[in-house]
């Protein structure tokens, strides 16, 4: 059965579940809310919220007279479904108690009849008062009548003052350069939706406490403990995957909710209360192979950090290279604490190998793959020393492209001579990526060969999504919140364009760009297209 209903300005056609065709039950929830009698004009909230989808066949409002002077109003579309305003008619009372129907028909501002309340989303109604004499407060009372399942409940929400949530930074939050980019972005974000919040007439707003972990998974347990005894369990962080899978404990036994913008381990693809705001590394995995194949490469060593970032995109790559008939004929694996590697003794291994492979298969079809952070630096300076490995192709992560030092004096010229190549999440620009982007070249002083990190815009997107849901909802509860998100994100039009996530609260699939070092700087040559598993070059 389907009805028409028009929402938010635009008729849509709306699939009624078969309770409400068949058994429709109607239920009623009084909202009340005090409205304070002050020589100034104020707004007050009333705020209701369901357990799932609803109709809504009644909103009958009643606010008591107080003085002559007593005005109440509710502005031309300025009710609410979470974030969206719905069109309606303006409404002001007289000067006597108000006692109306806020539905089509009854005197009010008119709502359409009867309202579709969807999960997930609250019905945000903001009564204005008018008064320039101080006098008695009041109290409003919303009888609200609707159509559902004996089982779903409609409630009273509402949120008020400072939300705090918490950021975990990897690194000193003294750094003005690129490596603190994520917690510039997070304040941009919060400073950004505050504003945002302030224009909606919401009475709250987001406050972020920012700890540093250090990419030290004892220090980051520390610092998450810490945020749980300060009453804060929404954390924007960690990055790096190693210390998502450190965390897990911690943040699942206390009912605690992270969102990363840059996790990519598949061992973390779980269906879990951890959000990631990037495809998992069978994707990258996915977008590496189809560009080395494309390349002519078909035998690979990887070199990879022993973390589950590093272990993961490694075995995902091996099976991508098989799938395609190539081979990860060996993978080769360093410390992840920089302070333990010994690149000397890493490059000599490597340089062995590849002289065995290249006289075997030929150097033209033998690459090496790093999959490595800034360690990368210091991979190929060792291997500097060995000229059989400037005579294969080079390739990095995702991390490792973009990544400046690669560009610079010797390394720079390394880089040139092996064509280091990598590939990176495309983003589409839109006017809000290129917003941040801007802001963030002020910021850090980026000079014009340096790119904004596409991490830069998921850690955006990470508190977007976060804040939408809180707003959709009227809830802070992290149950809510993670049940909530999915849904917001779909729908969630962000610096990533589109923010949908899979069943397992990851970024789904995403085309790639691919980048490569040319006259000492990152280019971007080409794209690998998901949807079609090709690789499109100029």
């Amino acid at each position: 059965m389907y009805a028409w209903f028009v929402l938010i300005g635009v008729v849509v056609a709306v699939a009624i579940p078969a309770v409400y065709a068949q058994t429709p039950e109607l239920q009623t929830v009084t909202l009340s809310v005090n409205l304070e009698d002050t020589e100034r004009s104020d707004t007050h909230n009333m705020v209701l919220s369901c357990s799932d989808s609803v109709l809504v066949y009644g909103l009958n409002l009643f606010i008591p007279q107080n003085d002559a002077t007593d005005r109440y109003t509710i502005h031309e579309n300025s009710i609410r479904l979470g974030a969206q305003t719905i069109q309606h008619d303006p409404y002001t009372s007289g000067n006597h108690h108000v006692r109306v129907s806020l539905l089509e028909g009854g005197g009010g501002p008119n709502l359409k009849y009867p309202l579709l309340l969807p999960k997930y989303t609250s019905l945000i109604i903001p009564i204005g008062t008018l008064d320039g004499t101080a006098g008695k407060d009041v109290t409003a009372i919303l009888d609200v009548t609707y159509a559902s399942n004996s089982d779903i409940q409609c409630v009273q929400k509402g949120l008020y003052g400072p939300q705090k949530i918490g950021f975990l930074s990897e690194s000193s939050s003294a750094q003005t350069d690129a490596s603190n980019y994520r917690e510039i972005t997070v304040q941009i974000a919060v400073d950004s939706y505050n504003q945002y919040l302030k224009g909606l007439g919401e009475q709250w707003w987001l406050e972020v406490t920012s700890k540093e972990s250090a990419s030290d998974s004892e220090t980051a347990l520390i610092k998450v403990r810490e945020f749980y005894d300060e009453g804060i369990d929404i954390v924007i962080g960690p990055s790096a995957s190693s210390l998502i899978a450190a965390l897990y404990d911690i943040t699942d036994r206390n009912d605690m909710m992270l969102l990363s913008c840059c996790s990519t381990a598949p061992s973390l693809s779980i269906s879990d209360h951890i959000f990631r705001l990037t495809p998992d590394d069978t994707n990258q995995a996915r977008a590496l192979a189809a560009v080395l194949t494309s390349d002519g490469i078909d035998t690979v060593v990887t070199v990879y950090r022993d973390d589950p970032y590093g272990e993961g995109l490694s075995g995902a790559l091996a099976k991508e290279m098989e799938y395609r008939g190539g081979i990860v004929a060996s993978a080769m694996h360093y410390p992840p604490n920089v302070e333990d590697l010994d690149a000397a003794t890493l490059s000599n291994g490597l340089a062995s190998t590849i002289r065995d492979l290249s006289e075997v298969n030929g150097a033209d079809r033998v690459a090496v793959v790093v999959i490595s952070f800034g360690e990368v630096a210091d991979i190929a300076e060792a291997s500097l020393e060995h000229s059989v490995l400037s005579q294969v192709r080079w390739y990095g992560s995702e991390s490792v492209v973009n990544l400046k030092d690669m560009t610079e004096g010797e390394l720079g010229a390394f880089s040139e001579a092996v064509k280091l190549s990598g590939v990176i999440q495309y983003v589409a620009p839109n006017p809000l990526n290129v917003k941040l982007s801007d802001e963030l070249r002020t910021h850090l002083d980026l000079s014009p060969d340096e790119t904004v990190n596409v991490f830069a815009y998921s850690t955006y997107d990470a508190v977007l999504v976060l804040a939408n849901a809180m707003l959709s909802t009227q809830s802070s509860d992290t149950d809510t919140l993670i049940e909530a998100i999915p849904y917001t994100a779909m729908r969630m039009f962000g610096a990533l364009n589109h923010d949908s996530l899979n069943e397992n609260g990851d970024l789904a699939a995403a085309d790639y760009g691919i980048w490569q070092v040319i006259d000492k700087r990152w280019e971007n040559i080409g794209t690998y297209l998901q949807s079609s598993d090709m690789v499109v070059l100029p």
